[in-house]
């Protein structure tokens, strides 16, 4: 190929990398609004703010993922189970499409993503008293982690075959010098801690499906023992976990309960890093050129307290999902290939930039000069999801009324619960003053 047409097609290429990133964008200002207003407990003007960033029709249709996330978990926590669904239905769609092949520019869902639009929409439909979604979503959180893997395997081969670095790039040497850039390495030691939880497992909604089937239909409960088992084998949550595993294993009808679930914080935020390092040259142009890459990585956000405290026996919640855990799991598992690509982008910036000094016309030194600028990191995230998911277990009391309170003391009130029957008391706060969200669900 002449100097001319490789110049072209190499800057063809990377104008298209940074054109498609923005068709499912988000901005900084927007992003950090919704945030805020989540931080302050006005969930029902966050659902309205991302229903209007994300154009979303009333159907559910979207045209932006992330923002469909963060409408659909805002209307649940606005206690709008309905909308929520058809939301979350349309963000499903679009993942399907993702996974497909289209969507260019579109956020690209993780593992822990899939499994929470489940989640969502089960908790949404146990809310709203529609046992025909809740039974089957409940049942896709848990189909939906076994494939993960498989589809994470699909996403590497796509990648692997897409990886061919220009003619004279070491692709190997530049790796092994981006993986001795000290920033880099720092990230790679902030998500080497993931608590001994494995890449596309989220212990929250497998004890969240172990619920809803210890409480509807005794043939499930076996279902339900198992997975009660599972949790307790990843958070060491014995003294929550090991009540419910006695629950799921006796025959016996055991009188009313009621499960606290509290969202307690805001997850990991990801945020972009640069590293430059040297890159060796081979070919008719030997030498040593410089590469600058963009990462993300995981930044860390508060809880709103360590835990609520349920009843007069002011039991006190306790983790069944560590999400910053979840996140670090499937970051560092993902984080290879981010950098390959990463590498790989730079790859062709610096074949593009070669092309066009050999070329030197106009046309192409402009090119390389504008793509040389292009890099960017993904830094799109759900973040309306929490650092922990804990929950805790009471007997129903018998006037039907439940207190509760922040580890810290604050008094969050009285909630009415079914005297006749197990119920759920969901909690959402983001931060220690956050208005909480407060959902009493029947099972």
């Amino acid at each position: 190929m002449c100097i001319s047409a490789r110049a072209t097609r190499l800057s063809s290429l990377l104008i298209i990398i940074m054109l498609t990133g923005c068709a499912g964008g988000v901005s900084k200002e927007t992003q950090q609004h919704f945030n805020n207003l989540l931080a302050v407990g006005d969930y029902r003007s966050a659902e309205n703010l991302a229903i209007a960033s994300g154009k979303i029709q009333p159907d559910g249709k979207t045209e932006n993922l992330n923002w469909s996330l963060q409408a659909g978990a805002a209307a649940f926590y606005a206690k709008d189970s309905a909308t929520s669904v058809r939301i979350l239905d349309g963000a499903e769609a679009m993942m399907k499409d993702i996974d497909l092949g289209s969507g260019a520019g579109q956020y690209k869902p993780k593992g822990f993503d899939g499994t929470m639009v489940n989640a969502y929409k089960g908790l949404a439909g146990l809310a709203s008293g529609n046992d025909n979604v809740a039974r089957p979503e409940m049942r896709r959180t848990e189909d939906r982690q076994r494939r993960a893997e498989e589809d994470y395997k699909k996403e590497i081969d796509a990648l692997r075959a897409k990886s061919k670095p220009p003619e004279g790039f070491d692709l190997n040497n530049a790796l092994g010098a981006a993986r001795g850039n000290p920033e880099y390495r720092k990230a790679i030691q902030d998500i080497s801690n993931y608590g001994g939880y494995q890449p596309f497992v989220n212990p929250f909604t497998t004890y969240l499906s172990a619920l809803y089937f210890l409480n509807n239909t005794d043939s499930d409960r076996e279902a339900a023992k198992r997975s009660f088992q599972q949790v307790r084998g990843i958070t060491k949550n014995a003294k929550l976990l090991d009540g419910d595993v006695a629950l799921a294993g006796s025959n016996d009808k055991f009188s009313p309960k009621v499960w606290v679930v509290f969202e307690n914080g805001q997850s990991s935020v990801i945020e972009q890093y640069n590293i430059t390092f040297p890159v060796p040259i081979v070919g008719q142009r030997s030498g040593i050129s410089v590469a600058t890459v963009a990462m993300p990585r995981l930044v860390e956000q508060p809880a709103a307290t360590t835990g609520l405290l349920v009843g007069n026996s002011q039991e006190l919640t306790t983790d069944v999902g560590n999400f910053d855990f979840v996140m670090r799991s499937e970051f560092q598992r993902r984080y290879p290939a981010i950098l390959a690509s990463a590498v790989l982008e730079a790859a062709l910036k610096i074949a593009l930039q070669n092309a066009a000094a050999q070329e030197k016309t106009g046309l192409a030194l402009l090119a390389a000069a504008i793509v040389s600028n292009v890099s960017f990191a993904e830094t799109r995230s759900w973040t309306a999801l929490p650092k922990y998911f804990q929950a805790a277990r009471v007997e129903t009391p018998k006037d039907g009324v439940l207190r509760l309170r922040t580890a810290t003391g604050r008094d969050l009130g009285m909630v009415t619960v079914p005297t006749d029957r197990s119920s759920l008391v969901y909690v959402k706060m983001a931060r220690a003053q956050s208005q909480p969200s407060i959902q009493v669900i029947k099972f």
